[in-house]
């Protein structure tokens, strides 16, 4: 648990200041090129996103949980999962390319998506890389490299769009980010080999047999979730996908969290699933209360300051539309939050094969109910974005019911359950104080609203200041027994 807690602690300094520099693109990026031009490069890379499924093939989070099982497997696995992706690469970019080509593309699209995918392979390498060293429980420096990465992205995007340089420029930038990161990382896990370096192409049919469930899973996790971009993208305009893009990453800030705590349990989970099944389920149960007690609160607040937020940071009126498309993304954190939670349960749990087919129904479901609800919304409301928004937290909720009836046994029990309903409750008074703050600058309704739900945990029993104190143990705590007190 002290290990798991030095990971969290890492993880969370470097995904704030992530946090921050997302949300400095989510607001300088936009303002700068405009919902069309902002609309073209999110096609591009989302576009992208899904040749990148050919490089993955599920590979990476298979490689953390079989080494984190057998730390004797670093090198090997590392360097022959490496080796698999180049091959895989150079045909997921010449795949990307000509599918664009044949759907139509202009040259000016092709081009972005060419140099979109010299970005994918520099980033799928890093991440393949990273999923090496969280096997090991090595989460620091990836974590530090992680927020470098994304200071250069930032940097680097900034000098590219006052300059002018175009789209392609941006997305360059990124690439080369990522290979200071790649770098890096691949000189720590020279660094953590524990045998010796070997090519094994015999090697490369067991990882694909052994990433083929997580390959399915992540193939209906992007289609479902990102295949109403390309989708609006042809049945609207690049103008509304600007609207639903900026949106989706406003509402999606929060996600950050149960993704950075999933990767800190994630090993722990793996080990203790074979190791100790109560207590795997206790580390679940802790993982899935620190989700909710801060994912409901954050959806509950996004909803209420949609409005102000695009105030606040002075969108250009173009993007007005964008305010009630993040109303309803908004409903999809604690949803999200949950699902990921869950869904690394069930991994860890060896049953993630079964979570596949339902990732497949959410996959099949998602983009029909889009055909239908994209213009359905356009015609009624003049907004086809609104219809893919209702459909995507419809599709989440279909996930996390079916990670629900899938989960280990212990896991999301009924102190559990009972403790989520009370952070919701939380969440009234919360959105009282805040509606009447309305007028106030966003900043102080945020606190406003920060303030009262602290202050509803403390009455209904959520949290403690005990409980704060065994948070900060765990998190600050380097020496001692690898036990300590159990937190909510």
């Amino acid at each position: 648990m002290r290990l798991i807690a030095q990971n969290l602690t890492a993880l969370l300094g470097s995904q704030v200041a992530t946090w921050m520099i997302g949300l400095v693109m989510v607001v300088f990026v936009p303002h700068y090129l405009g919902a069309e031009r902002f609309g073209d490069l999110s096609f591009a890379l989302y576009y992208v996103g899904f040749f990148a499924l050919i490089v993955g093939m599920g590979t990476n989070r298979f490689l953390t949980k079989e080494i984190a099982r057998d730390p004797a497997r670093l090198a090997s696995y590392a360097l022959n999962t490496l080796l698999l992706k180049i091959p895989l690469a150079l045909v997921a970019s010449v795949s990307a390319v000509l599918v664009a080509l044949v759907l139509g593309k202009d040259d000016q699209a092709l081009r972005l998506i060419a140099v979109a995918c010299v970005a994918m392979i520099v980033s799928a390498l890093n991440a393949t890389v990273v999923s090496a060293l969280q096997g090991i429980e090595e989460m620091r420096w990836p974590a530090f490299w992680g927020s470098v990465e994304r200071y250069l992205t930032v940097l680097g995007t900034i000098v590219v769009i006052t300059r002018q340089f175009g789209l392609p420029a941006i997305v360059l930038v990124q690439g080369a980010a990522s290979t200071v990161s790649l770098l890096a990382n691949g000189t720590q896990l020279l660094r953590s080999r524990r045998a010796a370096v070997r090519l094994k192409v015999s090697h490369w049919p067991m990882l694909l047999r052994g990433g083929f469930p997580f390959l399915l899973a992540d193939t209906a996790l992007m289609v479902y979730g990102s295949i109403d971009i390309p989708m609006l993208s042809f049945m609207t305009s690049n103008v509304v996908v600007g609207w639903y893009v900026l949106a989706y990453r406003l509402a999606g800030l929060p996600i950050f969290l149960p993704v950075l705590v999933m990767t800190a349990f994630y090993p722990a989970l793996s080990v203790q699933a074979v190791a100790d099944p109560a207590r795997f389920a206790r580390l679940a149960n802790q993982a899935l209360r620190l989700v909710g007690y801060s994912c409901i609160p954050m959806a509950a607040g996004m909803i209420l300051v949609a409005h102000s937020i695009l105030v606040a940071l002075r969108y250009p009126p173009e993007f007005a539309s964008a305010v009630p498309l993040i109303r309803i993304l908004s409903l999809h954190i604690p949803i999200v939050g949950m699902t990921t939670l869950l869904g690394a349960a069930i991994a860890a749990n060896d049953r993630q094969s079964r979570y596949v087919t339902i990732s497949c129904l959410a996959a099949i479901i998602n983009p029909l109910l889009n055909l239908l609800a994209i213009p359905l919304a356009a015609n009624r409301l003049g907004d086809g974005a609104v219809g893919a928004a209702v459909v995507t937290v419809a599709t989440e909720a279909v996930m996390l019911a079916g990670a629900i009836a899938l989960r280990p046994a212990g896991v999301l029990d009924r102190p559990t359950v009972r403790f989520l309903w009370r952070c919701v409750l939380a969440c009234l008074p919360m959105a009282g104080v805040v509606l009447l703050a309305a007028t106030l600058p966003l900043a102080m309704q945020v606190l406003a609203g920060v303030a009262t739900y602290g202050a509803a945990s403390l009455l209904l029993k959520i949290a403690s200041p005990q409980d704060i104190h065994r948070l900060l143990y765990l998190a600050l705590r380097s020496r001692g027994p690898a036990e300590a007190p159990e937190a909510v």
